[in-house]
């Protein structure tokens, strides 16, 4: 495998957020006719395959006769075991039974284990819940929703709305040819956009660095090799804080560099889709992106 260095970045760079879900009609019918049905729900999918976008569609649907009282999603991490830091997170009024709302109760945590479900269940007793799992877990008797790879049709419909733009004839058959080598994964789809859009990279680059075996996070492998040493050490420190949002000026000071340096570095990781800010100056790695050693880093620059 030749070894890339990601060019320079546009003059202008803009974080431009994807809304919407492109090419999952199907998985949103079935989530929608379990709900209606009276089922709480488990969505099982591989990181990456854009489980949490169906959870923010459901957040935008009015509410279904089985949850007349709305819906609420709670954030990662919540202790659902504890009512009390429930009711917090929510904003319901203490003195509420929240036994007796019939609400849309949405999880997104794949770290939540059998017991917390159900400790939620029995908190929400009167309401329907939709949780995030993978495929391979175990877990209380929902109904389950299977999220795969979109198909080629999709995954080009996906790229473009990520990009903007239609895309030529040639770019069409580049982007059909990554969406094969990335499973169709969405995550791996809208990161391959922002690799052309704003990265500066083609297709036929991103399909060099995608000659390892096709796996959810070979895109995030695969830029990561791309990285000059500055971007790697940038990433690697932002990794060593694990979930916790780092600042600017904190990342800035674990490199050794000035704020701005550091947020330019940061920005350009965000624009490669390896890391995210939160609504105000915390940086963390994004999910899925898989850590890379520096032996295997070093072997394959020398492939």
């Amino acid at each position: 495998m030749t070894q890339h260095t990601l060019p320079s970045p546009p003059q202008v760079l803009a974080l431009r957020p994807l809304t919407g879900i492109v090419g999952r009609g199907s998985e949103m019918g079935r989530l929608i006719g379990h709900v209606d049905a009276g089922r709480s729900v488990r969505l099982e999918a591989p990181r990456g395959a854009g489980a949490t976008a169906l959870l923010r569609a459901l957040c935008g649907e009015p509410p279904r006769p089985t949850t007349p009282d709305g819906t609420i999603a709670l954030p990662v991490g919540i202790p659902v075991d504890d009512a009390a830091a429930v009711v917090a997170h929510t904003q319901v009024m203490a003195d509420d039974d929240l036994a007796q709302r019939r609400m849309l109760v949405l999880l997104d945590d794949r770290d939540a284990t059998h017991a917390d479900i159900a400790a939620l269940s029995d908190v929400f007793a009167g309401s329907l819940l939709v949780v995030t799992g993978d495929p391979e877990a175990g877990g209380p008797d929902m109904a389950r929703v299977s999220v795969r790879g979109l198909s080629q049709h999709h995954a080009v419909g996906l790229v473009e709305a990520s990009m903007g733009r239609a895309l030529t004839l040639d770019e069409g058959r580049g982007a059909r040819a990554v969406a094969t080598a990335v499973a169709g994964m969405p995550g791996a789809l809208v990161q391959a956009a922002a690799a052309v859009r704003d990265g500066g990279l083609t297709f036929p680059e991103l399909l060099d660095l995608l000659d390892d075996p096709p796996r959810p996070a070979a895109l995030s492998a695969a830029l990561q090799r791309a990285l000059d040493d500055s971007l790697h050490a940038t990433l690697s420190h932002l990794r060593a804080a694990g979930e916790v949002p780092v600042p600017t000026r904190v990342a800035a000071v674990a490199a050794g560099l000035d704020s701005d340096e550091a947020e330019r570095r940061l920005r350009r990781l965000a624009l490669l889709g390896l890391v995210l800010i939160d609504g105000s100056d915390g940086w963390t790695v994004a999910a899925g992106v898989p850590a890379l050693s520096e032996p295997v880093r070093a072997s394959v620059a020398e492939r």
